[in-house]
């Protein structure tokens, strides 16, 4: 379903126009990503400008134009993706990790221990139900990142997304974090 979002212009951070278009969001899952799947495109409603196709790799931009001739490919931003194998363990994930990074997560740590009396409180959420309770509290901090209010990039809130967070549940396919600190929800991951 196509959803009112800005297209900015923009240099750097600073925005010099944006113009509002209907776009239909499809996001792409890191199996679909790492699989070199092209983005699946759904047809287009009457009031619907084009797709905003997010996590695209660079390799298939061109297998997406050819699943939608005629559109202008434009791209928002470029970055590099890290990725980790959580069936590896937690000591073999920080032993990838370097010194500095270790040492930057242990301080950091005992920082948020210390502001919490003591403790690390972070809870995981993986059925159905628990992942209904995550999102309503993750949806409040996304609310206020700047990724939500300066990029669009937040936890999503719309029927699709939940429909489908209840479906990877169902299927134990999905997981989620939330940090709290001094007993405030101030953090989460959703994988």
């Amino acid at each position: 379903m196509a959803e009112p979002l800005p297209l900015r212009f923009q240099i750097g951070a600073r925005t010099l126009a944006a113009v509002e278009r209907y776009l239909v969001r499809v996001p792409l899952s890191l199996g679909q990503v790492l699989d070199g799947e092209a983005p699946r495109l759904p047809p287009l409603d009457a009031r619907a400008h084009g797709y905003l196709v997010t996590s695209v790799p660079a390799v298939q931009r061109a297998a997406m134009l050819a699943a939608a001739p005629g559109m202008i490919a434009q791209v928002r931003q470029r970055y590099t993706r890290h990725y980790t194998d959580l069936g590896l363990g937690f000591d073999a994930y920080q032993a990838a990790l370097s010194g500095n990074t270790r040492s930057g997560l242990k301080r950091k740590t005992r920082r948020v221990m210390e502001v919490s009396g003591g403790l690390l409180d972070v809870r995981r959420f993986r059925t159905p139900e628990e992942m209904q309770r995550f999102h309503d509290i993750a949806r409040g901090i996304s609310r206020r990142t700047y990724q939500e209010r300066l990029l669009g990039g937040g936890l999503p809130d719309d029927a699709a997304f939940l429909q489908s967070l209840d479906a990877l549940a169902a299927a134990d396919s999905v997981r989620a974090w939330l940090l709290y600190i001094a007993g405030e929800p101030a953090a989460y991951l959703y994988c």
